[in-house]
Formats: C-alpha cells, sequence, structure tokens
C-alpha cells in the first residue's frame, strides 16, 4: 500500500466522517474537543463546495500545495518544484477529458528555471487519474500514476539521477524513524500496518516514507511540506489538551518539537490553509480558511522572533476584510515586509503583520514556497519565482 493511496483514503473518510452524524457514546465527556472537531468537518464539507464553484475559474493558478497534484482537466496543466534554486522539474499533463485518459512529460532544469530540458518516463500515459511529481532532492524525485479512484495498485517510478533513468518504487513499509534530512520535505506516513493506520509525520528516505524520530504532540497532523527559509519544519493539527488548533515546529529533525496553540476565528482551512514562511530569524504564521459559508480568507497572521517556540498574534481576520478570498503562501521579502496575495482585493503588504496596505508590488495569482525560493504561477506553463520576495524572474518550461 503506498502513501498516496493512503493519502486518498484518509481524505475520503475525513469526508465521510463529515456526513456521518457523531456517535454521542464516544465523546462523551469531551465536548471541548468535540466543539473543535466538529468545526473541522464542517471546514472539510464547506472547502468541498468552494472548491466545486471556484476551481473552473482559477484553474490557470495554482491552488495546491506541493506534492498534491491538480485534478485532472482537459488541455495542459503543469506541477512544477524546485529542490534548490537552481534545481526544479516540472510535470506536465495533456488529458483528453477529465477523467483521462492523460499524457505525461517531465522537464528539468539546472539553473534555475531559464532552460529546460525533457526527461524521459518509463509510461508515459495514465488512462484514468493523476500522476503525482515528488521532488525528494536535487537529483531524487517520484511520480505516482494513481487511478482516479484509489482503485487497483498504484504504480511509482523513482529516480536518483534527475530522471534519467528509473526504477520501481520502494514498496511502502514501515520503516524505523529517522531524523529527517535538512532539504526534505515532511509528508503524512503511516505508524502502524494496515489499510486503516495511524497516521503521523514523516518524510521520504530513499523513494519510502519514514516517520520523524519524534511525532509533533498533535492529533490528525498534518505536514507542512518544504523546510522554511531558516531550515526548520512544521505540522499543524489538533492540541487535544487546548481542544484548539496548534503548530509545531522542529529544527532538530524532528527529535523535538515547540508546540503553541493559535487560536483564529472560523474554521481553518487544514490542508493548505496553514503557511509559515522565515527570515533572517523572523518567522510568520498565516491561518486561512472560513468564516462561513462562502466567506473566505486569512483567518489570523502570527509573529515569532524565538524560532517558533512561541508566537503573537499581530492580525485577526474578518469576513469582509482586505485579506479575504486569499489562498496560498504569503512572501517574507529581504526588507522585511510580509506580502499576502488576496484573489479579490489585491496584494497587501506589512512591515509587522499588524497593518495591511496595499503593495505597490501586485502579485498575478497565489504563491507557493519551494525549497527553491516563492513560485507563482501566471499563465499555464509560465511561472515567476523569487529568492527574495523582491525580484521576480519570469521563465516558460518548455
Amino acid at each position: 500500500m503506498s502513501e498516496l493511496d493512503r493519502e486518498l483514503t484518509a481524505l475520503r473518510a475525513d469526508l465521510h466522517a463529515a456526513l456521518t452524524p457523531p456517535d454521542l457514546t464516544k465523546v462523551a465527556g469531551r465536548a471541548r474537543q468535540r466543539s473543535v472537531r466538529r468545526r473541522m468537518q464542517i471546514g472539510a464539507v464547506a472547502a468541498v463546495v468552494v472548491v466545486s464553484v471556484v476551481v473552473p475559474a482559477l484553474r490557470a493558478v495554482p491552488s495546491e500545495p506541493p506534492g498534491i497534484p491538480p485534478f485532472p482537466q482537459p488541455g495542459p496543466t503543469y506541477q512544477v518544484d524546485f529542490a534548490d534554486a537552481d534545481h526544479g522539474y516540472a510535470l506536465r499533463g495533456d488529458c483528453e477529458q477529465v477523467q483521462g485518459p492523460c499524457r505525461y512529460r517531465l522537464f528539468a532544469t539546472t539553473d534555475g528555471g531559464r532552460r529546460w530540458e525533457e526527461r524521459g518516463l518509463p509510461q508515459a500515459t495514465v488512462d484514468h487519474g493523476s500522476a503525482w511529481l515528488i521532488v525528494a532532492g536535487r537529483t531524487e524525485i517520484t511520480v505516482d500514476r494513481d487511478p482516479m479512484m484509489g482503485a487497483g495498485v498504484i504504480h511509482a517510478d523513482h529516480s536518483t539521477d534527475g530522471g534519467r533513468t528509473w526504477s520501481d518504487a520502494v514498496p511502502d513499509e514501515l520503516l524505523p524513524p529517522t531524523p529527517i534530512a535538512p532539504a526534505a520535505a515532511l509528508a503524512s506516513v503511516c505508524l502502524t500496518p494496515g489499510y486503516n493506520c495511524q497516521r503521523g509525520i514523516g518524510s521520504t528516505v530513499d523513494g519510502a516514507s519514514a516517520p520523524v524520530p519524534t511525532q509533533p504532540p498533535l492529533s490528525d497532523p498534518v505536514a507542512g511540506g518544504p523546510p522554511t527559509e531558516g531550515g526548520k519544519h512544521w505540522a499543524v493539527g489538533l492540541d487535544e489538551a487546548a481542544g484548539d488548533w496548534a503548530l509545531s515546529v522542529t529544527e532538530d529533525g524532528g527529535v523535538t518539537w515547540s508546540t503553541s496553540v493559535l487560536r483564529v476565528p472560523g474554521v481553518p482551512t487544514m490542508r493548505g490553509g496553514w503557511h509559515v514562511v522565515e527570515r533572517d530569524g523572523v518567522m510568520y504564521t498565516t491561518v486561512a480558511g472560513t468564516f462561513g459559508v462562502n466567506q473566505q480568507g486569512v483567518l489570523g497572521v502570527f509573529r515569532s522572533t524565538d524560532g517558533g517556540v512561541s508566537w503573537t498574534r499581530t492580525f485577526v481576520g474578518s469576513p469582509k476584510g482586505s485579506l479575504s478570498d486569499a489562498p496560498g503562501s504569503p512572501v517574507l521579502t529581504e526588507d522585511g515586509r510580509l506580502l499576502v496575495y488576496s484573489a479579490s482585493h489585491g496584494t497587501f503588504e506589512s512591515a509587522d503583520g499588524v497593518t495591511f496596505t496595499r503593495s505597490a508590488h501586485q502579485l498575478p495569482a497565489p504563491v507557493t514556497w519551494t525549497r527553491g525560493g516563492y513560485l507563482v504561477m501566471t499563465t499555464e506553463g509560465s511561472y515567476e519565482l523569487s529568492t527574495d520576495g523582491v525580484t521576480w524572474r519570469k521563465f516558460t518550461v518548455r
């Protein structure tokens, strides 16, 4: 059973739970935790409704964090990720219709996107569903070919030389806890065997997944993806004792975690709603989600100057605020400004995370933080990349 299959299984379980009345015998005595979980379930359902309405209008811009591919669509779609400022990969999918078949092409760059070289794939066509690109390092990548509904066996191809040669990915197994490699991206992994396994936080090791040495003290944790500019990894989830959302940060490979409860109004979007950026010892966390039906935006902004050990809430969102409908990662610039993109109102900036004013530089679309810098799609296959948040370099995958 591959990690991708487990991801799809967990997502189905979340949605099923959202539509099923709670078992009152199991929640007696846990009113506070129950309230938070119910908010999370409602948020999951609301997110599905919102996505079904918004995605057709926003298909030309990235709407998912790294590691989660776009749903197959007719015409070309791209997944792009960078392992560092120079080494990046792009997986282009051309689908005849929504349900497939889709034909994929892999491209690689070693100069930050200025030039791209097409690399071969062992199997380029996916009859049903989508292919997933996972960039584990400068030369290590995996391409998963997944049936749309998770039926059948998932096939994954693994390369350690940048896509020049391929082998079958290492079958998923319960690997021993392993420290997070400095440049590795975090992912959700199984901690116990079986189809409905206990889920936790881990990272990719030689094409397979290994749990971190110590799990963060969170229930239903969601991995934060690539490390921050300062090399910190993070995860979010439910703090059972506090009965609220919490953020855990590690800078020693997952041996120890600093965990803080971050209270926000509304319901956070757990996958893709939390973003952590860092520069020169200053960290910001933005939390996006829903205030109510069709009311989306930044629920809160938090600032840390001690490496994520403690956080100060600097901004509280509102349904009609300027930071409504704000998908994607914030941008922390070299000169200390925090940029937040809003699809409805444009880009706003703040010098302290407290007061936001309209920015002179308007971002064209939602931003994704990668290990190579900030990435934004302008049109299908064309991007802008910035390592400092000030200077943006345009490139096209071809």
